[in-house]
């Protein structure tokens, strides 16, 4: 009798840990699985044959395994119970935040036999937080964005007088001149850069104001301003944009947002480019517009971005340079084309470089 409630409690048991969300299986001292629950079998896709027998490496691919879960396996192997959260991909499931706890299994005499692994999915929770930490940095950053358009405002209205000045004494000393001088050139020189940076402080006061200004424009006049913007880092690397949009191609979402856009994907391209030996640097930015979506494609000659990063290039912190402190830019760019915009955002396979695709509703 006593053989038979055992069977049963075993029975029970076992129904249980298979009708649980909870991933379980159990990994002896050889990195063998003998037991996984259905929860287990179906975040791996496969079967329980394509499991059971089977070595965690052969299931997790070796980087895994010899990075992360072989030095916990251990561990727990000596005794310890191990825990851990972390985003998890693999090419035959979805990507997802799992917190994991490692086991220690031990027989009846109390030798360490294996490892009981437990996975709970917490992809939900980690994007809830995700989200919130994304709306109080945007709002942090219109907050800051709010306090420089205000001081731009306040240099804008300083320099437009003395430039308007500058520009009058300009036109008079040129009319002075003899209309053959060599120093016309000179003139129209000068009137050149007090243009551009009458143009540039304009630039800098309409990006940093936030206001809505949400009406039809020409996109290929966003794009420019926004390589007006940033024609310091351009000129400094030597770099080479080609704008191709057409001058119908038009857009009815807040300017704000699309310079941003073009902002972000422009500086990662110039990043990029000063990390390449390329001699010829190149960022080409092309569009096209139909009745009702707005395609536009960003790309340069750099070296590309990597296959282990490009599967989560917009995540937050995720970056190909070295200094953490960046990994930002791409994740809000990400947001305001989904989030704002209603767009989405993709990596294309380019031979060379790194070639982004955005999608706007018109």
């Amino acid at each position: 009798m006593n053989y038979i409630n055992e069977n049963i409690r075993k029975a029970d048991l076992m129904y249980l840990i298979d009708h649980t969300s909870i991933q379980f299986s159990f990994v002896d001292r050889d990195y063998i699985y003998r037991v996984v629950n259905k929860a287990y079998i179906k975040n791996f896709n496969k079967s329980l044959d394509q499991i059971i027998g089977k070595k965690v490496a052969e299931l997790l691919g070796n980087e895994m395994f010899d990075n992360i879960a072989k030095p916990r396996l251990d561990r727990a192997l000596m005794g310890e119970t191990v825990e851990y959260e972390a985003w998890f991909e693999f090419p035959y499931s979805q990507r997802s935040y799992k917190f994991v706890r490692y086991i220690p299994a031990h027989n009846n005499n109390g030798e360490i036999i294996g490892v009981v692994v437990s996975a709970t999915d917490m992809t939900e929770r980690k994007q809830m937080e995700e989200d919130r930490v994304f709306y109080e940095k945007l709002m942090l950053n219109q907050s800051r964005m709010a306090q420089i358009g205000e001081m731009i405002a306040f240099i804008a209205h300083q320099w437009r007088g003395p430039l308007n000045t500058l520009s009058t004494y300009l036109l008079r000393l040129k009319m002075d001149q003899n209309p053959t001088s060599s120093n016309s050139e000179i003139f129209e020189r000068c009137e050149t850069i007090i243009s551009s940076l009458s143009d540039n402080i304009e630039d800098l006061y309409n990006f940093y104001s936030l206001k809505d200004t949400k009406h039809t424009r020409q996109l290929n006049s966003v794009a420019n301003q926004a390589v007006s913007l940033l024609q310091h880092r351009i000129s400094a690397e030597n770099v080479v944009v080609k704008i191709d949009i057409p001058d119908d191609c038009t857009v009815d979402h807040d300017r704000s947002h699309l310079l941003h856009i073009f902002i972000v994907f422009l500086e990662n391209a110039i990043d990029a480019l000063h990390q390449t030996s390329q001699l010829y640097k190149q960022i080409t930015i092309e569009a096209k517009c139909n009745a009702t979506e707005i395609l536009i494609d960003i790309h340069d000659n750099g070296n590309g971005i990597s296959s282990d990063i490009a599967h989560c290039i917009f995540d937050a912190g995720v970056t190909t340079k070295s200094d953490t402190s960046h990994g930002h830019g791409l994740y809000f760019a990400h947001k305001i084309i989904t989030n704002y915009l209603a767009g989405s955002v993709e990596i294309l396979p380019s031979e060379e470089g790194a070639w982004f695709r955005i999608k706007l509703p018109k």
